[in-house]
């Protein structure tokens, strides 16, 4: 039984460490969106909450919008990504929603974003970035966090993208007016002129085309000092609980009624 309780102790100090890692790494990693988020706020820099590679600099939608109390900035912007496979140049592209809100409470969780055009409808869930007043969609199926035009075709031919509905509970709090057909997205032609030029893919804000470099957050310090501070605490916790609980054990006298029974064990032996 003793061997057991170890092995559980065991797996809890393990699970300890685990959670110290995992923690440590998502609360500075947090830390540094709401801080870096706030400066894009402040500067009026919405693309910096854009989570594709690239993006087209002018919104395809800029507006403000209420609904149920509260009131949003709404931009939708026209985003992708591009890959270099054995055949080629690929880019993908589509339009991601983003809502900064400017008035009432906080929009509840969760709410899901469809966007609909002729024949089809692309169910998208709502989040909120962080702590920020900031909200986008991702899809519900693959984690995407842009509806991809690939999404709106049929026979190879893109739909005319009419709206996206923003639901809770059944409910539509509000419909986006879109209306994007083929011509609204540009960021392929971008891409590829730059491709055939320079044989590599940009890595920086071109022309009308930005550029989201990838985030690189090192946490490997605080990390390493966390994980230290926790095993040193274990190790305390360790010693405590098996070598010390040793050394007092039995160091105690025997209460009035254990030294009658020890009598009574003695006589009979007698």
């Amino acid at each position: 039984m003793r061997i057991f309780y170890r092995i559980i102790f065991a797996i809890c100090v393990a699970l300890g460490l685990y959670l110290t890692i995992d923690l440590t790494h998502s609360n500075l990693v947090s830390k540094y969106i709401v801080e870096q988020g706030n400066i894009a706020i402040k500067n009026e820099d919405y693309a910096f909450f854009v989570s594709a590679r690239y993006y087209h600099q002018t919104p395809l939608v800029d507006e403000e919008i209420t609904f149920e109390n509260r009131t949003f900035k709404l931009f939708v912007y026209n985003v992708g990504n591009a890959f270099i496979d054995d055949d080629g140049l690929r880019v993908v592209e589509g339009f991601q929603v983003i809502l900064y809100q400017i008035e009432g409470d906080y929009l509840p969780l969760p709410f899901f974003g469809t966007a609909t055009s002729d024949t089809k409808e692309v169910p998208f869930m709502g989040m909120q970035i962080s702590s920020l007043p900031i909200y986008t969609m991702i899809s519900t199926d693959n984690l995407g966090t842009f509806y991809s035009t690939e999404r709106f075709m049929t026979n190879h031919v893109l739909e005319t993208i009419n709206t996206v509905k923003i639901i809770q509970s059944d409910t539509l709090l509000y419909e986006i007016s879109l209306g994007f057909s083929e011509a609204d997205f540009k960021l392929e032609p971008l891409i590829k002129d730059y491709y055939d030029t320079y044989n590599e893919l940009p890595t920086e804000d071109l022309n009308m085309l930005g550029y989201a470099p990838r985030i690189e957050i090192n946490t490997r310090s605080e990390v390493i000092r966390n994980a230290v501070i926790y095993i040193v605490i274990a190790l305390v916790v360790t010693v405590l609980s098996f070598t010390v609980k040793k050394r007092y054990m039995g160091s105690k006298e025997a209460t009035e009624g254990l030294r009658k029974d020890i009598e009574k064990l003695g006589k009979k032996k007698g």
